[in-house]
């Protein structure tokens, strides 16, 4: 086995219910398989990181369901004085099966096909024995077929936690 070298595979299995009356067509069982080849660099203090996975949503309703598959990239490094650089970019890509979901309410009919790309950066430093703090950037732009689906967002975050 090589010691720059690590490969994992994982699969979810999830099942949602909604309590709410009106979401209820959005119950759903979803599965996600993915595989994940990390690239250990510089006496592990530089880790790249290549992924993709292969999503199945089946909601009741239809126009909530799905097949998507995302494709990605990271990049995690330990920086001097106790900081950690994390950089990500991951694209989705969805085909939904029915009409699409809620906009069907605003006139939209067909299929609906949403790409996502995700672009993610973060800073963190580690304070005290258990404890961390990030400052983190997350940009998402969502292209759909379908304009009622079509959204550009943008998050600054501050992160303070504890871990064991």
């Amino acid at each position: 086995v090589y010691k720059w070298l690590g490969v994992r595979g994982t699969f979810a299995y999830v099942d949602e219910d909604y309590d709410s009356r009106d979401r209820q067509g959005q119950d759903n069982i979803n599965r996600l398989w993915e595989i994940r080849v990390n690239f250990y660099l510089n006496s592990r203090k530089d880790i790249v990181s290549v992924f993709y996975s292969d999503e199945n949503l089946n909601a009741e309703d239809y126009g909530y369901s799905y097949d998507g598959y995302n494709l990605g990239i990271s990049y995690f490094k330990k920086l001097p004085w106790d900081l950690e650089c994390f950089l990500r970019y991951k694209y989705t890509d969805r085909d939904y099966h029915g009409q699409p979901g809620p906009a069907k309410n605003f006139g939209f009919t067909g299929d609906r096909k949403d790409e996502r790309h995700n672009f993610y950066a973060g800073l963190s430093r580690n304070f005290s024995r258990y404890c961390f703090g990030t400052l983190y950037f997350n940009y998402v732009d969502n292209d759909s077929n379908t304009p009622f689906y079509e959204f550009n967002k943008t998050i600054y975050g501050l992160q303070v936690g504890v871990k064991y």
